[in-house]
């Protein structure tokens, strides 16, 4: 995955000046005589999905080390051994997320008498890869953050559909970059203000956390960005519902103020006025690079034919992170039947989109798209509900590259005369590894003289496709059904009767039906002759012929579901 200039990263002055921060939001020193003691409480099994809870984590600007106060009393559960302890990010093994502290002794002379910040309020701690890049900001970090915060805070309110209160934890993005434009989408998870790492060193005196949660866990993440291989989609990958769910939580937040003492008149228009909107075609717009060179004639195309389910045009919308908010770029998403864009970070905005949008993503010239899918892996996976379709330029007299530009945005003057040929000359950028790759950087911020009628045909298809799926919502609908596992088997009868004749071992069991569960078949171990048996029927009863008539027969059951096994059951017993 590219590190998008474009979209916020260089050639642009940013410091995130629209931001809220109230320069008074500092917490006033406290004297303390001795520190308070630390505990430790850790969830996960590696350093990647583990997350830390701290009572009393501190940290020191002089050194800019992280400590917690050990004594006889501290408590450490499930703390590895060795360094480092968690990752602040979901991007798996990379050194910038890699974190650790120190132990100390809070009678350290020192650390005796001294001034702290004591932050009473529970803090989540993270850092961010790419400060301003979107995908970035929501896939790497908000997303996961929103199911960390599910887990850890409780509250909330069942009439807005809210999982977790919002105004009892802070966030502390905890690395040396400043806001950004892209960040706006960290104050939906905390009606507090959000902290930047520049808080933790603003003077010399020490930090400390009553309750700190460090760490972030990829649940959602999609996509690793080819850091030790070339980029692609995750093994394992998220279902879609977990995507959705946050999503749709963010369009339900918009309406009301971000923190506590925001004007909720500031933000846009409810959830009702944006669902009553007519449909639009979104035109995700470049400014600075990898530019769609004839936009008009795209427009004129893309409104002149594909009409609307009313029979009309639909409007045109050109959208960028330049003209646009976060929240002004939800509102068209949401009303959007299609949403066309160059490849870039501002396409993982599409996951605001209704079910049955189309996403088409256009390439420029030599970028194969089925070797860079962040947004087609997103847009397919289970229950995201979105279409997509891919347009690659495959007119080199249509491309406009820029040989004379920086390297991270495509120059390639750098470079002996002879490199420069054959990357001009290569069809198809060669598979590589993130992020300084010449033959990528090249094709990449291309400017692209766009063919209307080609894309107007991928778009018509995949409008098709859309309005046959069922537009549900996450929030409103009845939740997806998931296979509910048969409870074990413990409560065993042994059965008797005219017809069972001596030797055989008839038995039934007790199945709880209003669990919802359901079994495939049955298996039952005998232990008299270590043999397995299959009782494929949906009742749950067996019976089993060839013992000696008065043998007592021990036995355990367990049920079998789509192909996997459930646990076994206890041994029971009956006279045969």
């Amino acid at each position: 995955m590219d590190l998008d200039v474009d979209d916020g990263t260089i050639n642009r002055v940013d410091d995130g000046s629209h931001y809220k921060l109230d320069p008074s939001d500092t917490t006033p020193l406290t004297e303390f005589s001795v520190l308070p003691s630390s505990d430790v409480w850790c969830d996960g099994t590696s350093q990647a999905t583990r997350i830390c809870r701290f009572r009393n984590l501190c940290y020191r600007p002089e050194s800019k080390v992280w400590f917690i106060l050990k004594t006889a009393s501290s408590t450490f559960v499930n703390v590895p051994e060795g360094r480092p302890t968690v990752e602040l990010g979901t991007v798996d093994g990379h050194h910038h997320f890699f974190w650790s502290y120190e132990e100390a002794s809070p009678y350290s002379e020192s650390l005796r008498n001294v001034s702290v910040r004591y932050e009473t309020v529970q803090h989540f701690i993270i850092r961010r890869l790419h400060p301003r890049n979107v995908m970035h900001n929501l896939h790497d970090d908000v997303l996961p953050m929103f199911h960390v915060l599910k887990q850890y805070v409780g509250g909330g309110r069942e009439d807005l559909t809210m999982p977790f209160s919002l105004n009892d934890h802070r966030i502390l993005i905890a690395d040396e970059h400043p806001p950004t434009d892209s960040t706006r989408p960290f104050q939906y998870l905390s009606n507090l203000p959000i902290r930047f790492g520049r808080y933790l060193d603003q003077d010399s005196n020490i930090v400390c956390f009553r309750d700190a949660v460090v760490g972030n866990r990829a649940h959602t993440n999609w996509y690793q960005y080819g850091f030790s291989s070339p980029q692609g989609p995750l093994d394992k990958l998220p279902n879609g519902l977990m995507v959705r769910e946050v999503s749709e939580w963010f369009v339900r937040r918009i309406g009301l103020p971000l923190t506590i003492d925001e004007d909720p008149a500031a933000a846009l228009e409810s959830w009702n006025e944006i669902k009553a909107s007519r449909d639009i075609i979104v035109v995700l717009q470049r400014k600075l690079n990898r530019l769609i060179v004839n936009p008009h004639e795209l427009e004129t195309a893309l409104k002149h034919e594909l009409m609307g389910a009313d029979g009309q045009p639909m409007p045109v919308v050109f959208v960028s992170n330049e003209r646009h908010t976060f929240e002004e770029q939800i509102r068209y998403l949401r009303r959007a039947k299609l949403v066309v864009g160059m490849h870039g970070s501002i396409l993982a905005m599409a996951m605001f989109c209704r079910r049955g949008t189309t996403l088409l993503e256009l390439f420029p010239y030599g970028v194969p798209s089925e070797n860079y899918t962040p947004y087609r892996t997103m847009a397919n996976l289970e229950n995201m509900g979105l279409i997509y379709r891919a347009w690659e330029n495959n007119y080199p007299d249509r491309s406009i590259p820029h040989p004379e530009a920086v390297p991270l945005a495509g120059g390639i003057t750098h470079l002996p005369q002879s490199e420069q040929e054959t990357i001009k000359s290569t069809r198809w950028v060669p598979m590589h590894i993130c992020c300084k790759n010449p033959y990528w950087l090249y094709r990449m911020y291309q400017d692209t003289h766009v063919t209307p009628m080609e894309i107007v045909a991928l778009a018509r298809e995949g409008i098709a496709e859309g309005a046959a799926l069922p537009l549900i919502s996450v929030r409103r609908d009845v939740v997806q059904a998931a296979t509910v596992n048969p409870v074990l088997i413990e409560k065993i009868t042994c059965l008797t009767g005219e017809q069972r004749r001596p030797g055989d071992l008839w038995a039934e069991w007790a199945v709880e039906p209003w669990l919802g569960s359901t079994v495939d078949h049955w298996n039952i171990h005998v232990e008299n002759t270590d043999k397995q048996y299959t009782a494929k029927t949906d009742m749950p009863a067996m019976a089993i012929t060839g013992f000696r008539p008065g043998e007592v027969v021990r036995f355990r059951i367990r049920g079998i579901v789509d192909a996997h096994p459930r646990p076994w059951g206890p041994f029971s017993s009956c006279t045969v």
